[in-house]
């Protein structure tokens, strides 16, 4: 059995490692041609990145933004190319 801080932990990388496209707004719409429900965390930056002058920046909620951040974090070793 898993302790909170593992299940935490867990929760924190799949957030990172599997992103549901409907759940983020920007995301969704960046992927309007696209039938996944799901993306990788590294296909979803290079999503962003790719596609940044489409992206409503005054849009995008915290939790999208945080998002980014993570994903930039993670997958862009710090740096994001938009």
């Amino acid at each position: 059995m898993m302790t909170c801080q593992q299940t935490e932990q867990l929760r924190a990388w799949l957030t990172l490692e599997a992103i549901e496209v409907a759940a983020w707004p920007q995301l969704s719409l960046l992927c309007w041609g696209r039938h996944d429900q799901w993306i990788s965390g590294a296909d979803a930056l290079a999503t962003y990145e790719r596609n940044w002058r489409f992206v409503a920046q005054d849009m995008l909620t915290a939790a999208e933004a945080n998002l980014i951040r993570g994903l930039v974090e993670r997958h862009g070793k710090g740096a994001f190319n938009g």
